[in-house]
């Protein structure tokens, strides 16, 4: 089971998403899979206020801020486990970052980010994945971070497409939508 969290930043979506993890499969290993690489005190921060709030929630933290694929083996360990995945805009911009994928076309590394996805998805009990969402047609945006957007959201539209239930954060409150 896939469970798809989206909204824009600071929209309440790694609140429900964690909520979600701890209310399903009781007695079931409970994964967080972060993927953020904190950049100066600003980012540093984020990890800690993500840290402080599931404190008490018996989340075991895995850090993989690129290749995925590389956290199967210990999901295996702790089967079943309940992934939570947050969130797939920062492993977009990281992947998009590696020297290796700088030429890469985005259509095949947003193929290839969510397959890797998908392959959480057949190994977890259940997988709750966070994203984010932006305005692609902001005006500010610099031509890299139109890509980044661009990137975010093709892996979020095949993400949207192989979801269970999609919770779409929005004003304070989520709608939820399940896929047949």
């Amino acid at each position: 089971m896939i469970t798809l969290v989206l909204g824009v930043p600071d929209s309440g979506k790694s609140e429900l998403a964690e909520q979600l993890a701890t209310e399903c499969l009781p007695g079931a290993k409970k994964l967080y899979i972060a993927t953020m690489i904190p950049q100066g005190e600003a980012g540093a921060a984020r990890v800690e206020k993500h840290r402080q709030n599931r404190a008490g929630k018996d989340f075991l933290t895995i850090e993989c801020p690129v290749k995925l694929e590389t956290v199967f083996e210990t999901v295996k360990v702790y089967s079943p486990a309940v992934c939570l995945l947050e969130c797939v805009s920062n492993l977009v911009g990281n992947e998009m970052h590696l020297a290796e994928n700088a030429d890469a076309d985005p259509e095949m590394l947003a193929d290839r980010i969510t397959a890797d996805i998908m392959g959480l998805s057949a190994i977890a009990a259940e997988l709750i994945v966070v994203s984010n969402e932006f305005d692609e047609d902001a005006p500010d945006y610099d031509d890299e971070t139109r890509a980044y957007v661009k990137l975010t959201e093709l892996v979020n539209g095949r993400l949207l497409d192989r979801a269970d239930k999609v919770f779409a954060c929005r004003d304070g409150g989520f709608v939820l939508h399940e896929n047949p």
